[in-house]
């Protein structure tokens, strides 16, 4: 894409290319993560129980994390400062485990909990 658009002389936007990128990324990791997970029979039955039990959700919840991703992909492009981006994509780590536990009803295990304060701690650093 890159060589096609020099060759004619004309720029690719940058917003362009991170979502050229994640395209990309998506269209080869989705089909390699679902031949891992179909390799065994347990798993087969796990995803055909959770697809029949869940399947709208889950293809919902997939389809709104990948949304964040190109979020995330496009709003460096229109920053000065990456480390703004990285830190409110951060502290919406923090708002999901809040949502999931307020909202949804999950229950607020210690591994959650300890994730989210490694993350926490983590942006801290970074604003250091």
């Amino acid at each position: 894409m890159l060589a096609a658009a020099a060759e004619r002389g004309t720029a690719v936007p940058a917003a362009m290319l991170s979502l050229t990128y994640y395209s990309f990324r998506s269209s080869v990791l989705a089909p390699a993560l679902w031949l891992a997970a179909l390799c065994g029979r347990r798993a087969r039955a796990a995803v055909a129980e959770t697809w029949r039990r869940h399947g709208m959700e889950t293809l919902f919840a997939g389809l709104c994390s990948s949304l964040t991703g190109v979020l995330v992909l496009v709003a460096m492009v229109f920053v000065t400062n990456v480390a703004y981006v990285q830190a409110f994509r951060q502290i919406g780590l923090l708002f999901g485990l809040a949502e999931g536990a307020f909202l949804l009803g999950e229950r607020c295990t210690a591994p959650k909990v300890a994730g989210t304060l490694l993350i926490l701690g983590g942006l801290a650093a970074s604003v250091l």
